[in-house]
């Protein structure tokens, strides 16, 4: 059985410094194994691609500039310390997730980003839509995309200047949650 990592709907990732994120796709392998005692067998294995993003050392200078608040690198250490006990938030990756017309698709109260392959074959995605870019019609929608995530990194050594001033932010890495419930 997997996993379920609650994700906290009202905790944001700050997007000053989302912005500066790169991301790419991981995949990640599932296994189902079922017997007892001593009796196990893997009887299905499939891969899922996660999201997957890294976001590079932010320098002093920066970190205390108009483009990058303090408040929102003293969120980021408080949102690390804070999720250490298998607690997930929202991401705003950079560039967005927009979702278009006729890619958006709501079922049941439950929203799905919609991919089709060359051979017109699809698949529905759940995804979590952004309230504040939200239009929703009927069973369609549009709008960008949040994604559950976590941090894939055990600690932060934030560097801290003689008067207890940020220094810099260092290397975070998050990944995308594949099981979650929205707390």
């Amino acid at each position: 059985m997997a996993t379920t990592i609650p994700v906290y709907q009202n905790i944001l990732f700050p997007t000053s410094i989302a912005t500066t994120a790169k991301g790419a796709s991981a995949r990640f392998k599932n296994r189902r194994v079922e017997g007892e005692g001593g009796d196990l067998n893997i009887v299905a294995v499939w891969e899922r691609h996660l999201g997957y993003w890294s976001i590079e050392s932010i320098p002093f200078e920066e970190c205390n500039s108009a483009a990058i608040p303090p408040e929102d690198i003293q969120k980021v250490i408080d949102m690390f310390w804070w999720s250490r006990g298998g607690k997930g938030f929202l991401f705003r990756p950079p560039g967005g997730f927009m979702v278009r017309a006729g890619q958006g698709v709501i079922s049941g109260g439950v929203y799905y980003r919609r991919y089709t392959a060359a051979s017109g074959q699809f698949y529905d995605r759940q995804v979590i839509p952004d309230p504040a870019t939200l239009v929703a019609s009927g069973s369609t929608w549009t709008g960008e995309l949040r994604v559950p995530v976590v941090f894939n990194m055990d600690e932060l050594e934030e560097e801290m200047g003689g008067e207890g001033d940020l220094m810099s932010l260092p290397a975070i890495e998050l990944v995308e949650v594949a099981n979650y419930t929205l707390v």
